[in-house]
């Protein structure tokens, strides 16, 4: 089987193309950006030339681009895309509803939204990890002495300028603003179900469009509503409630946090700064006493690839509360979940204290990973809907 394998250098890549070959696939690295996803006359006849000269099984990328998908469905070539971004506004696209399409979703929720849009040929498939790749990272003395730690957590704080969405709302009238704070406040303190999208009135609406104008794409399904709460909102709401947990943490644990923003600090919060994702945050998982997962609020059920990788590394995952778990993992045996802030004060307390219990813990989703939740079987789980379809 042949397969153009679209690179934009995104996560996984270097453990998906092997997987590929493993299944005795020739694997093609096509050069890809994300910013010609959308529209570029000119890379869209390269590919079309491409896919013609190369006859593929089918054309594949992780996230879903417009581009593709309209080169596919001309050349009557199938087009399998792996979204694991949210949110992923490239759906909402008149191209999604393409008869060439594959659409592998990692979150089931969001798998059913799109559904209901209307979207054919769409699928849920969760994320996966390299349990292989990372077992061969031998974590030396050197490295667990640096990275060793009681909590961390690796990932944005969506606090550098071009996530700051939410300031641009400063001139918006005092009741929006307030209305807008306490939705925010509202969600934080609610996990497995997002209502922000749905409390969205007209007059809030209007004044959002007042001094921050958004428009739904002419050639796709988006609503102002949808693209408030996905990109603004649910990030906002994101950003103040990681901050807020890791600084309450940070009062009581030594907690290390690993992110882009070297300027950002908090509490007692060590700030690590950035660390390389593939080549060194396994080793941060593996020297934590507890890894922390605060999911990205635009997720709605969807176990992030984080989660997997703490596990794949036989580190200690504990995480906000998102409904996929329950299908794959049982609490307090793979992984444990806070359902507020005090029970994850409780919660760390306990299992720091109770080292034996985290252990078991934490081997126990290591073994799950290495049972179900390779790129191995992932593959495996594509081939098979190709099959059948």
């Amino acid at each position: 089987m042949k397969i153009l394998y679209m690179d934009w250098k995104s996560y996984c890549t270097e453990d998906m193309i092997p997987a590929f070959e493993k299944a005795g696939c020739s694997v093609i690295r096509v050069p890809f950006t994300k910013e010609l996803g959308w529209k570029s006359d000119e890379y869209a006849d390269i590919l079309r030339t491409l896919v013609r000269a190369e006859q593929p099984d089918f054309v594949y990328s992780f996230n879903f681009y417009p581009l593709i998908s309209s080169v596919c469905e001309k050349e009557r070539c199938r087009y399998v895309s792996w979204v694991y971004d949210s949110p992923q506004v490239a759906l909402c696209h008149d191209s999604a509803m393409n008869t060439c399409n594959m659409i592998f979703l990692f979150d089931e929720d969001q798998k059913q939204y799109f559904s209901y849009k209307g979207l054919k040929n769409i699928y849920f498939l969760p994320m996966a990890s390299n349990p292989d790749r990372i077992r061969q990272m031998i974590l030396t003395d050197k490295l667990r002495q640096e990275y060793t730690a009681q909590i961390s957590f690796v990932g944005s704080l969506y606090s550098e300028k071009k996530h700051r969405f939410y300031e641009r709302f400063d001139g918006i009238n005092d009741y929006t603003r307030g209305y807008l704070d306490a939705l925010t406040e509202a969600q934080m303190r609610v996990y497995g179900a997002n209502f922000i999208e749905d409390s969205l009135r007209p007059d809030v609406i209007s004044e959002m469009m007042r001094v921050f104008p958004m428009m739904p794409h002419e050639d796709g399904s988006d609503t102002v509503e949808w693209l408030y709460s996905e990109y603004i909102l649910n990030r906002h709401v994101t950003a103040q409630e990681r901050s807020e947990i890791l600084t309450v943490l940070s009062e009581q644990y030594d907690v290390k946090l690993y992110t882009n923003d070297t300027s950002w600090t908090s509490g007692k919060i060590k700030n690590c700064g950035p660390v390389d994702y593939y080549d060194t945050a396994p080793f941060v998982f593996k020297s934590s006493s507890i890894n922390l997962n605060i999911t990205l609020r635009s997720i709605k059920s969807g176990i992030p690839l984080r989660a997997f990788d703490i596990m794949a590394s036989e580190g200690f995952l504990m995480t906000s509360f998102t409904a996929d778990f329950l299908k794959f993992f049982i609490p307090n045996e793979d992984f444990v979940f806070y359902e507020s802030t005090q029970n994850l004060l409780d919660t760390a307390d306990y299992y720091l204290v109770h080292e034996d219990e985290r252990k078991r813990i934490a081997e126990n989703g290591y073994k799950k990973i290495c049972r179900d939740h390779t790129f191995d079987i992932r593959v495996s789980e594509i081939f098979d809907k190709i099959n059948r379809s």
